[in-house]
């Protein structure tokens, strides 16, 4: 979400900081006018020239950390794990053997995920998430589900 999006339905926290701010600052101010001090037109002053303001800056920091935070761990979901293995090693997080060890077994792994895609792909068919086979139509082969 940046922050010139419009609203789009869910109540973003600068609204609700400055609902906040907004409501306390006129209780102080009124409820100091009900009370007679000659002086109380200052809680205005400083609640809307200057809580306001920091309340809405502090609000959108905390809501543009969290958006970076969520696509740090997006980018992370998405990265090559042969890519993610190599960062490893070039920070000294891995050594020579520990790096040769997990990239045979990973480029192992994707060969025979590979393999039996092709194989499946040549007859139609494509595996699926729960490990059963989809032809290109779209049905299943390989286990009743009820």
């Amino acid at each position: 979400m940046n922050a010139d999006e419009p609203f789009d339905g869910e109540a973003p926290i600068e609204l609700i900081a400055t609902g906040a701010v907004t409501t306390l600052t006129l209780l102080v101010g009124f409820g100091l006018l009900l009370a007679g001090v000659r002086f109380f037109w200052i809680a205005y002053v400083v609640g809307f020239a200057g809580v306001l303001p920091l309340a809405v800056g502090c609000a959108r920091a905390y809501r543009l950390r969290a958006h970076r935070a969520d696509t740090d761990t997006k980018t992370r979901e998405n990265t090559d794990p042969l890519e993610e293995l190599r960062e490893r090693y070039a920070r000294g997080e891995l050594t020579d053997e520990e790096f040769d060890r997990r990239v045979e077994r990973l480029l192992a792994t994707a060969a025979g995920e590979n393999a039996r895609w092709n194989d499946e792909r040549g007859r139609g068919e494509r595996p699926t998430a729960d490990g059963d086979r989809e032809r290109e139509g779209g049905v299943k082969i390989g286990s009743y589900h009820p």
